[in-house]
This record gives C-alpha cells, sequence and structure tokens, in this order.
C-alpha cells in the first residue's frame, strides 16, 4: 500500500509513503537509497523543499515530521493539530508549510524555528487540502464542507471563498494553484474538475472525470492535467477538458505526480508504485 508518491523537484529521487514510514528512491534506477522512520501512525502526505533536500510527511498521528532526503533523519517536528492531518505542502521559497487536518484546521509553519505562526479556522468539515501561490503571499484550501477559501499567508484573514454551488456544494477532495498562480484547480468527491479564475471568482473550465471516492491528486505540467482515479490515471488539457490519454493502473492511483522534465509519471496506490514514461503530446 503506498498512501502518497512525489518527485523530488530537481528529479533525481521520488519519495513513497507506506504506512508509518516513508522510502526514498533513486528516479533513474528506481534503487531504495533511504528510509524515513518516526511516525507512529499512516503517512497521509509527502512534500519535497524546492532545493529538494528536505522531505516533509503528515500523518494519523498528528505530526509534520521534516527530514534530511540525504541522512533519512528527522530535522524538525511540528505539533499542534488534535486530528490527523490530511496533507502539507511547502512553499516555493522552502521557509514556510501548510499542513490541513482532519480537525478542521490549516496551520502555517514557519520550518526553521519548528513554529505555527498561524491558525486558519473557517472551514466546518475535515480540511483536504491546501496550497500556496508561487509567491506565496496567498493561500488555497478545501474542505469537505464544500467550500474553497483563499487566505492571506500574513495575516491569516480570509480574503474569498469560491463555491461551485450554492445549496449543499460537494466536499472538496484536492485543491491547487497552477504553476502561474492565475487559476485554482478544484476537485470535488464526484469527480468533477473546476478550473477557478479566484480574482474574478468564476470558472472558466469544468469537466467530469469517472465518479470516483476521492480525486486525491492532481499533477500540473504545462497545459496537461494528470488526475488520479480509481483505475489510474486520465491526462487532460487545461485549457479545454479534452481527455487526451488514459493510463491503467491496478487498483487505481490514490496519487498521481509528474517529473519536472515532464517525461514520467508516478503512481502511487493500493498496489504500490509505478513509474511509466509520459509524452505529453
Amino acid at each position: 500500500m503506498s498512501t502518497a508518491g512525489r518527485f523530488s523537484p530537481d528529479g533525481a529521487r521520488f519519495a513513497i509513503a507506506r504506512d508509518t514510514f516513508v522510502e526514498i528512491y533513486d528516479s533513474q534506477t528506481q534503487s531504495l537509497l533511504g528510509r524515513l522512520d518516526g511516525h507512529l501512525l499512516a503517512v497521509n502526505d509527502l512534500s519535497w523543499s524546492p532545493c529538494s533536500r528536505y522531505v516533509a510527511s503528515a500523518g494519523d498521528d498528528f505530526l509534520v515530521i521534516v527530514w534530511s532526503a540525504s541522512t533519512f533523519k528527522p530535522l524538525r517536528t511540528l505539533r499542534g493539530h488534535t486530528q490527523s492531518i490530511a496533507s502539507v505542502r511547502f512553499n516555493y521559497k522552502g521557509n514556510l508549510i501548510v499542513s490541513t487536518s482532519i480537525d478542521e484546521n490549516l496551520r502555517v509553519w514557519d520550518v526553521l524555528q519548528a513554529r505555527c505562526l498561524t491558525i486558519l479556522a473557517a472551514h466546518s468539515e475535515p480540511v483536504c487540502a491546501a496550497d500556496f501561490c508561487f509567491d506565496s503571499t496567498l493561500i488555497v484550501s478545501g474542505s469537505y464542507d464544500g467550500l474553497v477559501r483563499l487566505w492571506d499567508t500574513q495575516s491569516g484573514h480570509c480574503l474569498k471563498t469560491l463555491t461551485g454551488a450554492q445549496n449543499n456544494p460537494l466536499p472538496v477532495t484536492f485543491t491547487r494553484f497552477t504553476p502561474n498562480g492565475q487559476y485554482v484547480i478544484v476537485a470535488n468527491i464526484e469527480g468533477q474538475i473546476q478550473v477557478w479564475d479566484y480574482v474574478n471568482t468564476k470558472i472558466v473550465m469544468l469537466f467530469e472525470a469517472p465518479p470516483d471516492k476521492f480525486t486525491r491528486s492532481i499533477g500540473i505540467h504545462d497545459r496537461s492535467l494528470i488526475i488520479a482515479t480509481s483505475t489510474g490515471v486520465r491526462i487532460h488539457d487545461i485549457s479545454s477538458g479534452e481527455l487526451k490519454s488514459e493510463l491503467l493502473f491496478e487498483g487505481g492511483a490514490l496519487t498521481a505526480d509528474i517529473s519536472a522534465d515532464g517525461t514520467k509519471i508516478l503512481f502511487a496506490g493500493p498496489r504500490g508504485f509505478e513509474i511509466r514514461p509520459f509524452n505529453p503530446n
């Protein structure tokens, strides 16, 4: 069982979450380089620092642990959440981390000081995902309450709330800024994918993935969305929503990630993990 898989930003390695530990592999040879042991319960998510030197892991033990990717030793342990942590993400500078939890809160952390800077509490259900925009001034969060919220990172104020339906919005399972920071990608529990122009508070693209319990992970490369589904990975054009290709993976994919150079896709799911070549055309 692999609950999460992420390529390092430099493409040299990838990390796989398995049960209570994380494994680091060489991307070319797929040989195991080291193992990160420290969580007491299952690891749910991973994030690499932009410099590829550190890995953050989030678990059911309410902890975020920051590790050295070369020595495989824990460097910081971030404590404060009161229930399982669903997601974790470094910002693009590597000095901040945002984590989300079943406790309905987001926390923004100073990595160097291992200190919680802000608690963002404006959701009424578990918060499943969050992301920084490219300059770290904004955070987007998505929750099972069906709301996507935009936050000012420094002040912690909620600036805007996005919802695809006025009545009974569907639980949100994933949200992320596009690399250029112009749009927010949102997935809900029925597999619907929304592309939001969040400045003007409008959906500019809406398309359906196969019905699934959740879309847990979406990778973005140029104009392609790489979407983890119950059968594997579907690749859609981000502008038109057109299905470009579909890659099957036995047992389905819990997460899907694409290497920085756009040549490989990493699947992780109930049957383990796999890397396959990727051609966006």
